[in-house]
């Protein structure tokens, strides 16, 4: 039996930020180990508070070189595709705006 053929269950736990419950879904595999299902946003406050920490959050091991720098690189990622697309969300704002104006 694989993580696929598992249940999903979930957890809750406080969000970082605003302090709400969130639910954090996870899958438990036949040796009972757990794989947490998270969505972009929680995957990057958690990478986030493990590049501080510099240990898992779930497992509470030590995190290695080549994790901190997967860690850094997928936030740095994220980082620079909000830029890439505010950048075209204002172009077309302003060619919006052009078109407009042109009438």
């Amino acid at each position: 039996m694989g993580f696929l053929e598992g249940v999903i269950k979930f957890i809750t736990r406080k969000h970082d930020r605003s302090g709400k419950d969130e639910k954090v879904y996870y899958v438990e595999g036949p040796n009972g180990e757990k794989k947490y299902l998270l969505n972009p946003d929680q995957r990057g406050r958690k990478y986030a508070n493990e590049l501080h920490e510099k240990k898992d959050i779930f497992t509470k091991q030590r995190l290695s070189n080549t994790q901190l720098a997967y860690r850094s690189g997928y936030l740095r990622s994220r980082s620079d595709n909000a830029k890439a697309y505010q950048k075209n969300k204002v172009k077309k704002a302003e060619a919006r705006k052009a078109k407009k104006g042109g009438n």
